[in-house]
């Protein structure tokens, strides 16, 4: 299957179940604009145990790509 979106793809730097070499497998693998992060004292639950880097994150990545934050979800840029 071919990826031709931006993707962000992140993961805990203690991820018990997956490792760093996973995300730089996705990125070299994806055609379009990729960004990988590894999140600090985080393990396999980001959106929980790193709740306010995860929303930072996922943020800067959908500003990034044109995209603004609205109330009840996230509208393009006119």
């Amino acid at each position: 299957t071919r990826i031709d979106v931006p993707l962000l793809a992140f993961q805990g730097c203690e991820d018990q179940y997956a490792s760093a070499a996973q995300l730089e497998r996705i990125a070299a693998r994806v055609s379009a604009p990729c960004r990988t992060a590894l999140l600090d004292v985080c393990r396999h639950i980001p959106h929980r145990e790193a709740r306010a880097a995860t929303l930072e994150l996922i943020d800067g990545f959908l500003r990034e790509h044109g995209f603004s934050p609205c109330r009840g979800g996230v509208r393009a840029k006119k």
